[in-house]
């Protein structure tokens, strides 16, 4: 029955027309998928290399952003580590003083030199404290801010 119909379908021109026409539409609905998914992906492409390119702009500004960190901590370490040098200076010098006049401060006595000497340390030791970390002190025995 199915084949009668089939062959009746085929030997009218009605039925060839039809046919032509499913067959057209069939065509153009793959065509228009095909350039859908065609567009698509090409839209998706392109969002991909712009994220991308943002990603990597990010990963640039990071990378400033860390040099810039390192160099600080450098900075600081440098600091910190010329503090710990003149701290120790001082101290020694401080010992030395108090050595050599042990005799005289027995009787609260002091000589020009140690006076001299202690004035300086203070001074240095109060622009220390008072300057911050990142103001240098003078090894000259003068305030840097002087």
């Amino acid at each position: 029955m199915f084949i009668k119909y089939l062959t009746g379908l085929f030997g009218k021109e009605i039925g060839k027309t039809l046919i032509n026409g499913l067959l057209i539409a069939a065509i153009s609905i793959w065509g228009y998928y095909r350039a859908y998914h065609s567009g698509y992906q090409s839209a998706k492409l392109e969002f991909e290399i712009i994220k991308n390119q943002v990603v990597q702009a990010q990963l640039l500004e990071l990378d400033k952003q860390i040099k810039q960190a390192n160099q600080a901590n450098l900075t600081l370490t440098e600091n910190l580590r010329y503090y710990q040098q003149l701290g120790d200076k001082t101290t020694d010098e401080l010992q030395k003083i108090l050595a050599k006049t042990s005799a005289l401060r027995a009787t609260c006595r002091f000589d020009t030199d140690s006076m001299h000497s202690l004035n300086t340390a203070r001074q240095r030791a109060t622009t220390s404290a008072t300057g911050g970390i990142t103001d240098r002190v003078s090894t000259a025995g003068k305030p840097s801010g002087q």
